[in-house]
């Protein structure tokens, strides 16, 4: 791969650990869905959820268990979500396969255009703030990127 003046090959690796820590940040998003969805870090979340479906400050008691299984599978798609980005990125982009890239300049803005028209429509917009928070985090090295991968690809990106 021929660089363009300026450029380097240390932008490339920048970009992907970027990607790579964003995803993992994900996994982590998942896990405190699943496993302490009543935690403090989850209150401004859970406030705005009980704002927006039940007209209080709080999930009322007979609607926690509901809450609860309602966080778990959502924290078990964010896992899978992020795994299967975080392979993305640490394998395929690597090698700089122009699937990997488009796969995820594709799936995360519909992923994000879907959800937080729900979102936007159920009044959980906190959500909606998360979503453009992740697609932000995502398209910045993807648009970063985007020449490592649509460009003559000749010189490898060592480790």
């Amino acid at each position: 791969m021929k660089l363009k003046e300026g450029e380097s090959l240390m932008g490339f690796k920048f970009w992907r650990g970027w990607l790579i820590f964003v995803f993992l940040v994900s996994l982590a998003v998942g896990i405190v869905l699943i496993f302490f969805p009543d935690s403090p870090v989850m209150s401004l979340y859970n406030k705005k959820v009980a704002a927006a479906f039940y007209a209080t400050d709080q999930v009322p008691t007979q609607f926690l268990a509901h809450h609860t299984w309602v966080m778990a599978v959502l924290g078990s798609a964010i896992i899978g979500w992020g795994i299967t980005l975080l392979f993305l990125t640490i394998f395929a982009f690597k090698e700089r396969n122009r699937w990997a890239w488009n796969c995820m300049a594709i799936a995360v803005p519909i992923w994000v255009i879907i959800d937080s028209l729900a979102s936007i429509k159920a009044g959980v917009y906190m959500e909606f703030i998360f979503n453009l928070v992740f697609l932000v985090a995502v398209l910045i090295p993807l648009i970063k990127t985007y020449g490592y991968f649509y460009r003559k690809r000749d010189t490898p990106i060592e480790e």
